[in-house]
């Protein structure tokens, strides 16, 4: 019997369990990940989530089965597959397609060619590394572009722009690296910048400000972690909307999406929610290392003075946070940084320059308890031999910096009489 006379044994309410159960978004995207592509859709989930949804379909298909603990992925996605396609003679009404558990007005009805779409749509995005500032509702569009001039469209409903639950809404645009650089499985796609400035139209309209390839090293290469989204807001309209890209031949995936938008202050709230760092890198164990005078070369710091102003704003430090992964103690504004990153989608650490993904964002208790040390005016502070904190004097600020001006010229001089000799 073929795949299409099989009937689906979950239905919306499933779907919007499933969806609870696994901090999925929506009933949707729980959905459109177990009935498409086969197999490649649950192989998607790890082995705890994929028990989560088997011992959901015990329970549904009433059958007695042990050993899930026990089961590897492999076995465990064809007892799922098997459990999902039961066989129903009886009935051959059509199920529903399930609706987002957040959103019951989101609906709409979608043929099973572009419910197929739908499908292979959310398996693209659910490649992409989230922006913390959008939450995706639906992928609208998703192209692999390969020739000079490639045309699409997708749909927007009447109320696309309505704000919802006080958030706006928004659409997006992003383009990220073909498909042979992230296959590996597990992989997330890598997002990169456009090359051709002017390609890109909505609606017969050139989208401008589209972002180009920075030069700057440290951020060339890393694309994934600094290039912004595109906003059509001011393109689209609901209904039909149409989209043609222009190349010069590069080849890339694009991918529009709308979702809602999140404020800096509930991002924040998250990684404050997450506690301060206790890792390998975390502030306390650098300055253990230093203080134990180690001769790690992972470690970046070799001075024990550090700024009390924020390298991005250059006002004093209010909220110390650093990358859970960067190896220094010098922190920057949390607040300051997510202002940043949402204006610009930098995701680079200001002090070293290494990949700073939203995940990896912690406060750093130790640099929180040096703010609280000094005077409200120290711009700077070093830590003593003996871990205890002292501000530095502007005098001697400036003692030091001349002291250090001496030093490096008199080393010049030192190599020049060197070579001459």
């Amino acid at each position: 019997m073929s795949a299409h006379s099989l009937q689906p044994t979950l239905r919306d309410e499933d779907f919007n369990e499933l969806a609870s159960a696994l901090n999925a978004k929506s009933g949707e995207a729980v959905h459109n990940r177990l009935y498409s592509n086969g197999k490649d859709g649950l192989h998607l989930y790890r082995v705890p989530e994929l028990k989560i949804i088997a011992t959901y379909l015990k329970k549904k298909l009433n059958v007695h089965v042990t050993g899930f603990s026990s089961m590897n992925k492999k076995d465990l996605v064809d007892w799922i597959s098997n459990g999902l396609h039961r066989q129903d003679a009886g009935k051959r009404e059509r199920v529903p397609r399930a609706v987002p558990a957040s959103s019951h007005h989101h609906s709409s009805h979608l043929s099973s060619s572009q419910h197929s779409h739908a499908a292979h749509f959310e398996l693209i995005a659910a490649r992409i590394t989230p922006n913390p500032f959008f939450e995706v509702v639906q992928t609208l569009a998703v192209k692999d572009v390969m020739a000079s001039q490639v045309r699409l469209s997708f749909t927007l409903e009447q109320t696309w722009n309505s704000p919802f639950h006080g958030k706006p809404r928004s659409v997006h645009a992003r383009i990220f690296e073909p498909l042979e650089a992230w296959a590996q499985q597990g992989q997330r796609m890598k997002e990169t910048a456009w090359v051709t400035t002017g390609g890109l139209y909505v609606n017969n309209n050139q989208v401008v400000g589209l972002p180009k390839k920075r030069k700057q090293p440290h951020i060339a290469a890393n694309s994934n972690h600094a290039t912004p989204p595109v906003v059509l807001d001011r393109y689209v309209y609901a209904g039909h909307n149409s989209v043609a890209i222009l190349t010069a031949g590069e080849r890339f995936w694009f991918i529009v999406q709308i979702g809602n938008v999140r404020e800096v202050d509930e991002v924040q709230e998250e990684i404050l929610r997450q506690g301060p760092d206790t890792g390998a890198y975390c502030g306390r164990s650098i300055l253990q290392q230093l203080l134990g005078e180690s001769e790690s070369d992972d470690i970046a710091c070799t001075d024990l003075e550090v700024s009390l102003r924020c390298p991005l704003s250059m006002l004093r430090i209010n909220l110390p946070a650093k990358g859970r992964n960067c190896n220094h103690l010098q922190c920057f504004d949390l607040s300051t940084f997510l202002e940043y990153a949402k204006k610009h989608s930098f995701w680079l650490c200001p002090n070293c320059h290494k990949p700073l993904p939203p995940a990896e964002l912690r406060v750093c208790s130790l640099f929180g308890e040096i703010l609280n040390s000094v005077s409200s005016e120290a711009d700077k502070c070093k830590i003593m031999p003996d871990g205890s904190f002292k501000e530095v004097a502007e005098g001697e600020e400036r003692l030091a910096e001349e002291e250090h001006r001496k030093a490096k010229k008199a080393k010049l001089e030192t190599q020049q009489q060197q070579q001459q000799q």
